[in-house]
């Protein structure tokens, strides 16, 4: 066993009796990497800190079930959970409807329609609409800002 498997695991163990300086040290050395991690998924600032925050606690509360499987894992196990709370996040707030449209609007077909907070996924959504626009001209494209 290296000296940085032995330090994770007595990491763990503090961290798995409550210990709160372990946790401080698990969120000193851990934050920075998660916090890019989230980034890759979520753009607003006020966002990856409600993210993180959800995600550090549900670290501690579950390290007990946490198995060491050496240098790295619980990195790794600690980048899952991060992304598992970024994408339930961008599921949450983003919404996307089909519905069909009234006779009576003069249009045919089906209305697509994406609501996004997201600024890139706005843009996205945009280039989106008028590619899908091209394959499918009986769709109305929306996408809500």
């Amino acid at each position: 066993m290296t000296e940085e498997e032995s330090r994770e695991r007595e990491l763990i163990r503090q961290i798995v009796q409550g210990n709160r300086i372990a946790m401080k040290r698990f969120y000193d050395h851990y934050s920075g990497y998660l916090t890019a991690v989230c980034a890759r998924y979520i753009y607003n600032r006020e966002d990856i800190r409600d993210i993180l925050q959800e995600s550090f606690l549900k670290i501690f509360n579950a390290m007990h079930k946490f198995e060491y499987k050496g240098s790295g894992s619980l990195r790794a196990w600690s980048a899952r959970i991060v992304v598992n709370e970024a994408l339930k996040h961008i599921k949450a707030n983003e919404k996307m409807q089909f519905t069909d449209l009234p006779d009576e609007s003069g249009l045919s077909g089906s209305h697509l329609s994406i609501k996004s907070k997201n600024p890139p996924l706005r843009k996205f959504g945009d280039q989106f609409a008028r590619h899908l626009a091209q394959f499918f001209p009986d769709y109305l494209i929306s996408f809500k800002h």
